[in-house]
């Protein structure tokens, strides 16, 4: 019921005027929300709390924080709240249903009371009236076609009726979309049955509605609310409240009044209880719409008591909703009054990824709050704050890393207090005392007991940047994902596999040689497909390096974690020296391999489409190590070890080209020295291919032009010419 009133606050817009240090991606630490299931985390089981989350998740933290585990306990805590809460502005408008099944449900119930198909119609690109409002004409329809007084006159006329309250709503097949006037018929006569002439009453006040009529729906709908027995009776009374919550009022408290008015007629009604709560909500959000600052103002006074229930009547739910629509002066007035909202403000303004200087005052507030709650031994507030400062920190004051050593496992701030100090560590440069203390985090209960992947991502990405041997890193390396959902595909959560997070990506990119990665590449406790892609990019950087010894044994190391490159990697191993190169550029287009490790998934390799192969296995190489990042990626730290490091590597394998334009010089060369070499036609045709789109070099279309004019003159005849009529 809730999701559909912010319809009605849209209707209102007349009244409506991270810490710092990388964060990971969010597939691997969410952000904005937890990834704790939401019982548990309403219950105080907070896993990592970030600064960043939304605020709906940031005031449960703050009142299990203030409350502390048996407070919380003790505490009323409505069931499902904070889901309730969520909903309210992020609860969705899609419906499973969908709007195709749901009209084909309406048409067929049509069908059914006509014993006819309908007049034929263009086909509705999509529903602009709410899928509830089809449903209940649907069972409408079903429930007059059964009654005895049904004829096929009477039907007939409630259909045609119905069809036009649709219509002005904006489903009309001849204007899809629009909200036009369209005319109604007239009541019906007295000689109908009254069960007839009421159904139509609300078709008619259905109509109105829609039309943005108010005061003649609202009127209407009062009409039919009033009339006892009346069949629609429960719904003509509610939907009359929602008609003035729609209508408004120039005078905001006098129409607030009104609605409010009508709610309690309803309530005081036993015989419409089915619409008491239904009539609560309106009255809450035409008060959200109408008076938004007047009810924030009301809502923080009674949210700022962590002892108080917040999510009776969806009070945090309203709060949120008015807050997220409020500017942010509304927000930065209430902090001195309400203590949740500074406390609220204070982490999320700390974002360092858009500016950085802003954690500097909001940390120096955050840990001068915490000084003066040591000092009024405020407890509850101090323990507040050490979260706070703890959480926006980079480093910790002496006296703030002794209190924070000392909260208790039980607290729900604990894990979040934890993560901080190992960051802590980490950042004060103190990695040997940094590595103890991430291990037994790992290990400890309290991680485990929490269930939550982002959490054990957040703090294996510490001990990773931690690490000071290529073996221990390892250890680090990979991690879970925490997305449930592929959203391109639409693939469920066994469909994702462990695999690196960005820092991962980057320091096997940027960090490491080809023997640091051969080496890798062996390692049995990282997933073979990974394994396989890391000993594929040690291999294809020796040979592109001209490294012959380090290329052939990468190339025996990838075969045991890769079968299906077994054969690829023995031939090379057996090929004579001048001729491996070209084996690997064929092998690895035909394979999708590269030098570098992607940021998706590591899926398995399968031999691609000779028809689909294009060179485009890496893009132009970076030699600065930071531009291996996205663009506006904020660094995460990585692990500086002994001898692992790979500058003249790097450097060397950027002066390379792209893939189009290395392997488009390569068969150039190619057909230049054996112009019968059979693969030719088919190189040449994936040169020009290739030069179609993707990372390309700056003379791309001239060298399109050569392998095109070269495919044409040499091997015109071949299927291969056939298949590539013109260059890019």
């Amino acid at each position: 019921m809730i999701r559909s009133l912010l319809a009605i606050a849209a209707t209102f817009a007349a009244t409506q005027a991270a810490a710092s240090g990388y964060y990971a991606p969010p597939n691997f630490a969410n952000s904005y929300r937890t990834d704790m299931d939401l019982a548990r985390y309403q219950a105080g089981e907070l896993g990592i709390v970030r600064p960043s989350y939304d605020r709906v998740y940031l005031y449960a933290a703050w009142r299990a924080i203030a409350l502390g585990p048996q407070g919380l306990k003790n505490a009323p805590n409505m069931e499902n709240g904070l889901e309730a809460a969520i909903g309210t502005t992020y609860g969705g408008w899609s419906d499973v249903e969908g709007d195709a099944a749901v009209l084909e449900k309406w048409q067929a119930a049509v069908d059914q009371a006509l014993g006819a198909k309908p007049s034929a119609h263009p086909p509705l690109p999509y529903l602009s009236c709410p899928l509830a409002s089809y449903r209940f004409a649907t069972d409408t329809l079903a429930a007059l076609a059964q009654r005895a007084d049904a004829t096929p006159a009477r039907l007939q006329a409630w259909v045609q009726a119905q069809r036009k309250v649709f219509q002005v709503c904006g489903d009309d097949p001849d204007a899809p979309g629009k909200i036009r006037a369209v005319a109604m018929p007239p009541e019906l006569p007295a000689s109908e049955p009254l069960h007839w002439r009421q159904v139509q009453q609300y078709q008619l006040a259905a109509a109105a509605f829609h039309g943005g009529q108010y005061a003649a729906s609202a009127d209407r709908f009062g009409r039919i609310g009033a009339t006892k027995g009346h069949p629609m009776r429960d719904w003509g009374a509610y939907l009359q409240l929602r008609s003035l919550a729609r209508a408004g009022g120039p005078e905001p408290q006098a129409a607030v009044q009104a609605i409010a008015a009508a709610a309690d007629r309803i309530l005081a009604d036993p015989t419409l209880e089915a619409r008491h709560e239904d009539a609560r909500a309106v009255v809450r959000m035409a008060k959200a719409a109408i008076m938004p600052q007047r009810r924030l103002a009301e809502l923080s006074a009674h949210l700022d008591n962590p002892a108080a229930d917040p999510y009776d009547e969806d009070q945090l739910g309203d709060w949120r909703t008015i807050a997220t629509r409020q500017p942010a002066a509304s927000l930065q007035a209430l902090r001195k009054s309400a203590g949740f909202v500074d406390w609220i403000q204070t982490l999320r303004e700390c974002q360092a990824e858009p500016a950085p200087d802003k954690c500097v005052p909001q940390r120096a507030h955050a840990e001068a709050r915490w000084r003066k709650a040591i000092e009024a031994r405020d407890v509850p507030q101090a323990r507040l704050w050490l979260a706070a400062a703890a959480m926006m920190a980079e480093t910790l004051a002496p006296e703030l890393e002794k209190a924070a050593l000392l909260v208790a496992p039980t607290a729900p701030e604990y894990l979040t207090v934890r993560h901080a100090l190992l960051r802590h560590y980490r950042l004060s440069r103190q990695p040997a005392k940094g590595r103890t203390f991430g291990d037994a985090l790992l290990a400890s209960a309290e991680l485990r007991a929490s269930g939550s992947a982002s959490a054990k991502n957040l703090v294996l990405q510490e001990r990773f940047a931690m690490a000071a041997t290529l073996d221990e890193a390892a250890g680090f390396l990979v991690r879970t994902e925490i997305m449930r959902q592929d959203y391109d595909t639409g693939e469920g959560a066994d469909a994702f596999k462990p695999r690196p997070a960005e820092d991962g990506v980057h320091w096997l990119n940027a960090e490491l040689s080809v023997a640091s990665l051969t080496a890798l590449s062996q390692d049995k406790r990282l997933p073979p497909a990974l394994r396989a892609r890391i000993g594929v990019a040690a291999w294809m950087r020796a040979d592109l390096l001209g490294d012959a010894p380090a290329a052939l044994k990468a190339a025996a190391a990838v075969a045991p974690a890769a079968p299906a490159l077994a054969p690829v990697m023995n031939k090379y191993i057996k090929l004579a020296p001048r001729a491996r190169r070209a084996w690997m550029i064929e092998s690895a287009m035909r394979f999708n391999l590269s030098p570098t490790i992607g940021h998706g998934g590591f899926h398995e390799l399968n031999e691609v489409e000779k028809e689909e192969t294009v060179a485009g296995m890496w893009c132009k190489i970076p030699a600065d190590p930071d531009t291996w990042y996205p663009e506006g990626a904020p660094l995460p730290a990585t692990p500086a070890l002994p001898g692992a490091g790979a500058p003249d590597e790097i450097a060397a394998l950027a002066k390379m080209k792209t893939a189009t334009g290395f392997v488009g010089e390569h068969v150039l060369a190619r057909a230049a020295a054996t112009p019968k070499d059979p693969a030719l036609p088919w190189l040449l045709h994936v040169v020009v291919r290739s030069t179609r789109g993707g990372c390309l070099d700056a003379d791309a279309k001239e060298l399109s032009r050569k392998a095109f004019r070269l495919l044409h003159q040499r091997y015109g005849k071949s299927e291969w010419a056939g298949k590539t009529p013109y260059h890019y």
